[in-house]
């Protein structure tokens, strides 16, 4: 999306399937500011169910599964010196499926799992570019970014030895921070 010379916002909308996994996105994008201040929002909203495999011998597992992501950023330039940016950014997907639940030894089915699956993703960062333009610093850009992921599974499945259904859970979490700070000297030679 494009803001045109002259104009001080926009909006789109988009919407599509896919028929490989029989999913539909629907997703909407407003923008808007100025020579000062401007900004930007996108949401993304996607439902869809299992990846078709092309076989004609082995059906995919079943699953059912729905996501949403959104990402906000603006800018703030009070004057050519000094740009401003901030970002926050979100993802979330739920994926539903079963499938085939193996003994112990990997050469007889014993029953089915069902599995519930959670992702999300969220982040933020803060970029300050400042360019002086001075004898000792042509430009200086510092960038402060935090992600935290998570990552769950409940899973209902039978014990691979003695068959009774029981619960796995699993649970992966991470968290994620970059400070990095870059400059130019007019005095240094750079490539």
């Amino acid at each position: 999306m494009i803001i045109c010379a002259g104009k001080t916002s926009a909006f789109g909308y988009r919407s599509g399937y896919d028929s490989a996994d029989r999913s539909w996105h629907n997703g909407v994008t407003v923008a808007g500011g100025d020579e000062t201040l401007r900004g930007i929002f996108v949401y993304s909203r996607r439902d869809g169910q299992e990846t078709q495999n092309n076989s004609d011998k082995i059906d995919a597992y079943p699953a059912n599964w729905h996501s949403d992501a959104f990402m906000a950023s603006g800018i703030w330039q009070p004057n050519d010196e000094h740009k401003l940016t901030s970002t926050l950014d979100y993802y979330h997907k739920t994926n539903h499926t079963h499938f085939d639940s193996w003994d112990s030894s990997g050469n007889s089915i014993i029953g089915d799992a069902n599995q519930t699956s959670q992702t999300r993703r969220w982040g933020i960062s803060l970029k300050d570019d400042w360019t002086p333009m001075n004898d000792y610093l042509d430009s200086m850009s510092t960038k402060v970014y935090y992600q935290h992921t998570e990552a769950h599974d409940w899973t209902w499945m039978p014990d691979s030895t003695t068959g009774s259904m029981e619960t796995v859970n699993s649970d992966y979490d991470t968290d994620t921070g970059v400070f990095r700070p870059r400059w130019r000297n007019p005095l240094v030679a750079t490539t």
